[in-house]
């Protein structure tokens, strides 16, 4: 559907227009990834667009992997339909290898701190999850 190329556009109150592709709200509102990988497959030149932060859907997935369920499979897809993806900087200057670095790094550092707050598959489930998305960037 045409709908899936169409830009939203928001105006702020700081007078910031946000505009983004369905794809980039449906990462970061955590939607299912059957849905993403949907949105990816009808429009794949949108996995290399950027939003108004600068982000490209790679970069908002790594960043969104907790709140995605198969976060990794919608990465995969991304970095297909977008090889430089893995390369791509935000506005930060971070690529997504970056991005789940530090990702890694605070699951790590939580779990430590915090002791096992999640069930145990849960924290195997989300240590496996980051770990494939690392394979992949």
């Amino acid at each position: 559907p045409s709908e899936v190329k169409a830009w939203a556009r928001r105006e702020s109150c700081s007078d910031l227009a946000l505009e983004v592709l369905p794809l980039h709200a449906s990462i970061v509102l955590g939607a299912a990834a059957d849905l993403i990988i949907a949105f990816i497959d009808a429009f794949p030149t949108g996995a290399g667009e950027i939003d108004a932060y600068r982000s490209f859907p790679i970069h908002l997935a790594v960043s969104c992997a907790a709140s995605i369920r198969g976060a990794d499979r919608v990465v995969d897809r991304l970095c297909q339909s977008f090889r430089s993806g893995q390369h791509a900087l935000d506005s930060n200057g971070r690529t997504p290898g970056d991005i789940i670095s530090i990702l890694q790094t605070a699951h790590e550092h939580r779990l430590l701190a915090c002791g096992n707050t999640e069930t145990e598959a849960d924290e195997k489930q989300m240590t496996e999850q980051l770990r494939r998305i690392a394979s992949f960037c």
